[in-house]
């Protein structure tokens, strides 16, 4: 078996919210060490709980109910790597999986907000649909990043060398558009009835990471 292979191994852990997410993961890996519970049936199952969550946000108001389906999601996402890890089950296929669960979560997130947020909008359709294609664009850069051999796009590790980059990496920390942030500050502006501006910031993000990914590339 291949470490290499090893479960969600690109998952960032740097973000503040992605700390917290570790934590929790920590907790279960410890309960669920000694089980019969393999890395792929954790995938699996928060998966449902992810897809559940948003497909929930189609159909009912239950705000707590949609946040409880995406956390329990979130920490899965952390949790069979860690199992992984922990009973040294590295599956080419399972990490596949979790990338293309993780996809098709992100994929219904920007549909309910096309519908829910655009159509019924009467103002800024247009501005709205330019966010949520950069978000979707930067998102398969991301996904094609990670199944081909060679790089599209590069997201460096957090640098905590000096002072100076740790001041810059506080803009990381709570703004870096991972797939965790997305997740988690959907859930913030979703209690908050401010999707408009999760449109605006996330979709703002994405585009810079997809202008500076081009200004690299002229460069080479």
């Amino acid at each position: 078996m291949n470490k290499n292979n090893l479960h969600t191994s690109g998952i960032s852990r740097d973000t503040i919210f992605e700390q917290l997410i570790n934590i929790f993961s920590k907790k279960i890996l410890k309960i669920l060490a000694n089980t019969n519970i393999t890395p792929n049936q954790v995938t699996f199952f928060g998966g449902l709980f992810g897809i559940l969550g948003i497909i929930l946000s189609f159909f009912i108001s239950n705000k707590i109910l949609i946040s409880f389906a995406l956390l329990f999601y979130l920490i899965a996402d952390f949790l069979d790597g860690d199992l992984a890890r922990h009973k040294e089950l590295f599956s080419n296929k399972g990490a596949l999986l979790d990338k293309y669960i993780d996809k098709l979560i992100l994929i219904l997130l920007l549909i309910y907000l096309y519908i829910f947020n655009i159509e019924n909008s009467e103002s800024y359709k247009s501005l709205k649909f330019f966010f949520i294609f950069s978000i979707m664009y930067f998102q398969i850069l991301l996904l094609l990043n990670s199944l081909l051999r060679f790089s599209l796009i590069e997201i460096k590790p957090l640098d905590h060398s000096s002072k100076l980059k740790k001041l810059k990496n506080l803009f990381n920390i709570y703004l870096r558009p991972t797939h965790t942030n997305i997740i988690v500050y959907f859930i913030i502006a979703n209690f908050m009835n401010q999707l408009d501006i999760y449109i605006y910031c996330l979709g703002t993000l994405s585009l810079v990471f997809i202008l500076k990914q081009f200004y690299n590339l002229k460069k080479l």
